[in-house]
This record gives C-alpha cells, structure tokens and sequence, in this order.
C-alpha cells in the first residue's frame, strides 16, 4: 500500500486551535497533497510539518520536494508520476470499468 502523510501544524496560542492534524489517505495522490499544500501556503496561517511518502515498510521525507512545487504557481504538479499515482489512475480505470459492467 502507497500513500502519502501531510502533517499540519495549527500553532501554539489563544486564537488558533493547537496541535497538529494528519492528512494520510491511499487516495490521495501527489497531486492532491500539492494542492493541499499550496492551498496551506496561500493561507498562511498554519504551516506545513512534515510531508512523507510510504510505500509498505519503506517511509521517505519528501517535505521538501513537494514545498518545491507547490511553490511553483505555474508548473503542473503531475510532471513528475510516481508510483502512487499510477496505482491511483490504475484504481480509478477499474473501478470505472467495474461500473461500466453492472
């Protein structure tokens, strides 16, 4: 199972709730995390933690990387796919055909 875990974090003080939230759904592809990156960014008000990408036991930090492109208003954030888009297109394609059939 891929997926990616967004970590949010809502600061410390009276006006803002505290404590951090986690985003982690297999449904959610790279593309989605970005925007919901880039929707934080635009914000301003939270900032993001942390960003990491597991794939079955091996968990990476991809923090940076995905930073990198949601600061980047004009690129498309599907440039690069990664394995867990794939997987997600490839869901997505068979539950259609699954839906086609009934």
């Amino acid at each position: 199972m891929q997926f990616y875990i967004l970590m949010i974090d809502y600061g410390k003080g009276p006006q803002h709730p505290m404590g951090l939230e986690a985003i982690c759904s297999p449904e959610h592809t790279r593309r989605q995390i970005v925007e919901e990156v880039r929707g934080i960014l635009k914000r301003g008000k939270n900032s993001v933690a942390f960003v990491k990408f597991v794939d079955g036991n091996f968990i990476e930090d991809v923090t940076e990387d995905i930073l990198e492109e949601a600061a980047q208003e004009d690129s498309p954030c599907f440039d690069r796919p990664n394995r867990a888009d794939r997987a997600a297109f490839a869901f997505d394609h068979a539950r259609a055909l699954r839906q086609e059939t009934v």
